[in-house]
């Protein structure tokens, strides 16, 4: 077996598009960009995603029904490690932080996992997870041909009352809408789509 260069400069421009299409991903996830979220994507790539698994389609499909009852969402990435097999092919594995705020309607948890007598109310959830991806270039963008979503541990914490409001009046706030933040920068200098 040939041995595959892992750092050149080359490759370094290689590894933080791969980067840069995992921050794509999660960033535009919490923002509830789907479009920008599929963009992280081949159009034919597959996704286990746990309850999901398939097509990119049904995909954001999938993400879009869940997400809905999200207010707020949070994905933090920390280790990102990735191994070329070839010119244009690679492997990355990335550790993920997720924070959502989760509505009594969501489908985040199965029935089972719902205690007896459980009351249905707001929750905080923090998951632990990597993505494992099988990354490909073509015609020369790097993007997720298959990724695993490897579920690690999680934490379902009662929202605390008045939690949300812990921040006065005077600092901005975040949306999942085109009314955030970085959206309206992004908008106005010609980013968004």
């Amino acid at each position: 077996m040939k041995e595959i260069v892992q750092f050149s400069l080359e490759r370094a421009a290689d590894r933080l598009e791969i980067q840069h299409r995992i921050y794509q991903f999660c960033r535009a996830a919490d923002r509830f960009d789907l479009e920008g979220a599929r963009d992280a994507y081949h159009p034919d790539a597959f996704d286990n995603h746990g309850p999901y698994k398939g097509g990119v389609d049904g995909l954001f499909k999938w993400i879009h029904e869940r997400h809905k009852t999200l207010p707020f969402s949070y994905h933090h990435v920390g280790n990102i490690y990735i191994e070329f097999s070839g010119p244009d092919e690679a492997m990355c594995e990335s550790y993920v932080l997720t924070w959502q705020s989760v509505l009594p309607e969501s489908s985040m948890l199965v029935d089972d996992e719902k205690q007896p007598g459980e009351k249905e109310q707001v929750f905080e959830m923090l998951g632990v997870g990597r993505y494992v991806d099988h990354f490909t270039r073509r015609d020369g963008a790097w993007r997720i041909q298959r990724r695993t979503m490897v579920a690690e541990s999680a934490m379902k914490v009662p929202e605390m009352p008045g939690g949300k409001k812990c921040f006065g009046p005077d600092w901005a706030k975040g949306t999942r809408d085109k009314n955030d933040p970085s959206q309206v920068l992004r908008a106005e200098l010609g980013l968004l789509r």
